[in-house]
This record gives C-alpha cells, structure tokens and sequence, in this order.
C-alpha cells in the first residue's frame, strides 16, 4: 500500500510541476502580449500576438473568456482554460484551415481538381 501512496505522489507531484510551469509560461506570455502594461488584453494586443486570427475571431474567443464581461482578458482570465489554450488551439485551426485553401487553390491552378 505505501508503495502505492508513493506513486500517487510522485504523480500529483509532477502534474503540479507541470501546473506551475505552464502558470509561469502564461504570464510569461500574458507580460509580452500587454504592451499597454495596464495588465489587460484588449483586441488589439491580442491580434498583435495571433495575427491569424480576425479580429472578429478574437472577440469571440475574448467574450468567451471574458469572466468580468469588460470586453478585456485580465491575467487570470488568460489563464484560463477558456484563454490561453482556446487562442493556441484556433491559431492551430486558422493555419490549417490556411493551408488547406492554399492546396485547394494550387490544385485547381494545376488543374488537378475542376
């Protein structure tokens, strides 16, 4: 049984680590992206770090996060799983969805799809 107790620490140990360090790389990223240091993410700041995304992008993924519903992400509410992660995972999908008309563009300038 202490062997078992054992692992279970050494696991909630390291997730916690892991917790920590992605804190540290958020508000690493959060410090950057506020260039106005009024500790808020506005549109603007943000389409400055994910320029992929419209701005009409932007603020839904702000309204979505957005707690206090001021219209801006405090360091917290970037934080959340709603603001840092939603914003990696549709600069991923905005690329991709990139890429994808770039292929279905040369496809059919090849003339490979009609």
């Amino acid at each position: 049984m202490a062997e078992f107790n054992n692992k279970k620490g050494k696991a909630e140990l390291k997730k916690q680590n892991k917790a920590a360090e992605e804190d540290k790389q958020s508000a690493e990223s959060f410090k950057k992206a506020d260039t106005s240091g009024d500790s808020l993410l506005d549109v603007a700041e943000l389409k400055a770090v994910f320029s992929e995304l419209s701005e009409k992008r932007i603020k839904v993924l702000i309204s979505r996060a957005d707690k206090d519903e001021d219209g801006m992400l405090s360091v917290k509410e970037f934080n959340s799983a709603k603001g840092e992660k939603a914003f990696q995972n549709n600069v991923k999908n905005a690329k991709q969805n990139a890429y994808k008309k770039i292929f279905k563009a040369l496809e059919k300038e090849e003339g490979l799809v009609s």
